[in-house]
């Protein structure tokens, strides 16, 4: 009797310390669990954060490296044919470069509206239209 009595207390000390061990492992595992959906959660927005940065830097260095090339591609195409100056670019007067980020070659334009008034002054001639000549500068 006396050793079921004793097997007895020892069975109710091993399930209390089973139960707390089980227990505690249940929470390590949990606060496991949790630290590592924070840690995806970081890493996840993080790089987000950093591809929208890169983004962002990218198009502004894209955009300056494309428009430099641009205007390099079409003051080059301007020089190898003048005559290309009768395309469909609208040419007013220059514009300081504060009211305009995005002007011209002065020289291009200058050369672009002298054709242009060239060609005004032989249509003048032409038509024996006397009132153009006051268009002109």
């Amino acid at each position: 009797a006396g050793l079921e009595l004793r097997r007895a207390e020892a069975r109710v000390a091993y399930a209390r310390h089973a139960g707390a061990q089980k227990l505690g492992r249940f929470l390590a595992r949990c606060r496991r669990r949790g630290a590592t959906r924070c840690l995806h959660k970081w890493v996840s927005r993080t790089g987000w954060a950093i591809f929208f940065e890169r983004a962002a830097g990218a198009l502004r260095v894209q955009t300056c490296y494309r428009r430099a090339r641009e205007r390099a591609r079409f003051v080059a195409a301007h020089d190898a044919n003048p005559l290309y100056a009768f395309a469909a670019v609208a040419l007013g007067e220059a514009r300081a470069a504060a009211d305009c980020p995005f002007r011209l070659d002065d020289r291009v334009r200058a050369e672009r509206r002298e054709m242009w008034f060239a060609a005004t002054v032989i249509q003048a001639r032409q038509r024996r239209n006397e009132w153009r000549g006051y268009y002109l500068p």
